[in-house]
């Protein structure tokens, strides 16, 4: 009796003990959790430099991670730099912007839009500056360069390289070398520019390939050249003669006036103290702690008339999104996104949404699927304003054809208005291998989709009617979603990759501009005021929702259905702490970023 009272006393002590250190352990979690939304610095002063140093990769969008940012900052996405440096331009404070360049992993059209958000700072009449150690060295620094221009100016290192060569496209054509290893390339398009595909089926580019990629490569440079004209105050032969004669050493670029000062990165400051400081003292803010202050100036709420903005980037499949981590940053699930739309027209305050996508294409099952979502929403009266990010060709122009308005960068790729499809045949390979296959088939066609047979002249006839199919339908799309003749469209398919500037003229997109500027349009249309809020969907989950899914395997789309589980008193005890760390941080003159912070039901 005695030893039982005892086992039960231990038990009971332990069990509390664990409560307890539960009870402390997420406690401290919440209260420093809280206390992250705050930044340590003093507010921003008067006089301030606003210090950005691009470096590593800036995609459209980054979700935000409640666990991440327990441990460190995140990394900054493009829309993160963009809404920044807007609110940058229109804050009293910031009164000048210095940029390092190191190396940034940023595509061409969001190069250009970056570029655009710097020239859009600088007309405020605030001073803009710009440093590197070297504009390329080893390769073409040409669009760093053209980045570099928007600045008022330019400065580099003694030493450092201006290395601005033109641009080149290159790219590998194996049909030989795969033929040495035994895979037979059987690919079918539509139609003579859908050129993806040449690179296994060929040992060198068609001439329609030719043709389109040399036009694009014009587009681009042309756009470039009158970029750099007009920034440094020079014709279009002086640039064009200055990129035929690179590289420079630091002194020719100098004295060529492609440069404005070499300077010693260290001696950065105190030349802008000199220079800035005499009335009042200068101060420099860096770029991620001036991002978390205007975050906690303004709070964005869900219950007022607002635009949804919805990121979309990768190749259009028809997954049910459950893939992780980096697999599910590659690919743009059709559930997800349909999902996403839906939620988002139960929404009475989302009043229209910015779609922006960034996709080389992919399934046309898929893509159709994201394209009557699109086209759903606009039955409801609601605008959805297309903004094309690097590319958004194929199945990416698709979905973009069913969009109110279509926003694209000059340097945007999109078209490519066809279709193909196929498969490597891989038994002459297995043979090598001394492998050998062996089965039972029933059906007429169905080798189709095995890598061990070629296509019979009747799975032929099946793959063209599917790539007519396909390629007809989408023609007509175009011509009824873009108000285009048949012959028009025609004209402007065939596979062909256009950047948005040539699609443009060819009608295929509206309007040549970024994402803040389909924003703006997006506002207009739903008659709301040009401050109005703009929210990400989907919403970023909470740290609750974070952690149930990391410790519980559970996930859900909301917190209602993490408390309809078996585990509703830990999240009744989890609430509870929530709250409670959140009153303790208001306590201690803090701020909280949640619109609420509501009981457990």
């Amino acid at each position: 009796m005695i030893s039982k009272f005892f086992k039960f006393f231990f038990k009971t002590f332990y069990g509390l003990c664990a409560a307890l250190g539960f009870v402390v352990f997420f406690g401290a979690l919440l209260i420093y959790h809280y206390s992250l939304q705050k930044p340590s610095t003093a507010p921003v002063h008067e006089n301030t430099f606003l210090t950005v140093t691009l470096q590593g990769d800036y995609p459209d969008y980054l979700k935000k991670d409640s666990l991440k940012h327990l441990l460190k900052r995140e990394e900054s996405s493009l829309y993160d730099l963009l809404t920044t440096l807007d609110a940058a331009s229109q804050d009293p404070k910031i009164t000048g912007l210095v940029m390092t360049l190191k190396t940034p992993g940023i595509g061409l059209a969001q190069l250009q839009e970056l570029r655009d958000a710097i020239l859009k700072f600088k007309k405020t009449g605030k001073p803009t500056l710009i440093y590197a150690d070297s504009y390329g060295e080893m390769t073409s620094g040409l669009l760093h360069y053209y980045l570099a221009s928007a600045c008022d100016e330019i400065w580099m290192q003694p030493i450092g390289m201006l290395n601005i060569l033109g641009l080149r496209l290159e790219q590998p054509y194996a049909r030989d070398a795969l033929e040495k290893i035994g895979v037979t390339p059987e690919f079918g398009g539509r139609k003579e520019y859908k050129s993806f595909v040449e690179m296994f089926t060929l040992n060198a580019p068609s001439e329609p390939a030719k043709e389109a990629q040399q036009a694009m490569l014009d587009s681009i440079t042309s756009q470039v050249v009158e970029a750099l004209a007009k920034s440094r105050k020079m014709n279009t032969d002086q640039i064009l003669n200055a990129i035929n004669n690179s590289p420079y050493t630091d002194l020719e670029a100098n004295e060529l006036k492609l440069i404005d000062r070499l300077e010693y990165r260290q001696n950065l400051k105190p030349a802008l103290e000199e220079r800035y400081g005499h009335e009042k003292a200068l101060h420099f803010l860096d770029f991620l702690t001036y991002q978390e202050v205007q975050a906690v100036d303004k709070i964005a709420s869900p219950f007022q008339d607002h635009v949804a903005l919805v990121f979309d980037a990768g190749a259009i499949n028809s997954s049910d999104d459950d893939a992780e981590g980096l697999m599910r940053e590659s690919f743009i699930s059709s559930a997800r996104t349909y999902h996403i739309f839906m939620e988002l027209l139960k929404d009475p305050h989302v009043k229209s949404i910015v779609y922006r996508i960034s996709s080389p294409g992919g399934s046309p099952v898929a893509s159709e699927t994201i394209a009557s979502v699109i086209r759903h929403a606009k039955t409801k009266g609601i605008p959805v304003v297309v903004s094309m990010g690097d590319y958004a060709a194929s199945g990416g122009y698709w979905v973009s054809t069913e969009g109110s308005k279509i926003f694209a960068e000059p340097f945007t790729l999109t078209g490519s208005i066809g279709v193909f499809t196929g498969k490597f045949v891989i038994k002459d390979l297995w043979e090598k291998l001394g492998i050998h296959w062996a089965g039972a088939s029933f059906g007429k066609n169905s080798g189709l989709d095995s890598m061990n047979t070629t296509f019979s002249p009747e799975e032929w006839e099946r793959v063209n009617a599917f790539l007519d199919r396909i390629y007809s339908s989408f023609v007509n799309k175009v011509a009824t979603r873009r108000k285009l003749s048949p012959d028009a469209v025609e004209k402007a398919a065939k596979g062909r990759v256009w950047t948005g500037e040539q699609a443009q003229s060819l009608g295929l997109v509206d309007q040549l501009g970024g994402l803040q500027d389909a924003i703006m349009f997006a506002k207009l249309e739903a008659k709301l005021d040009s401050d109005a809020e703009v929210l990400i969907y989907p919403k970023p989950k909470s740290l609750l929702e974070e952690l149930s899914e990391k410790l519980l395997g559970h996930k859900g789309h909301g917190e209602e259905e993490y408390v309809q589980s078996s585990f509703l008193p830990i999240f009744k005890l989890w609430k509870s702490l929530q709250m409670f760390a959140a009153k303790i941080h208001l306590l201690m003159g803090g701020e909280v970023l949640e619109a609420s912070l509501p009981e457990v039901r």
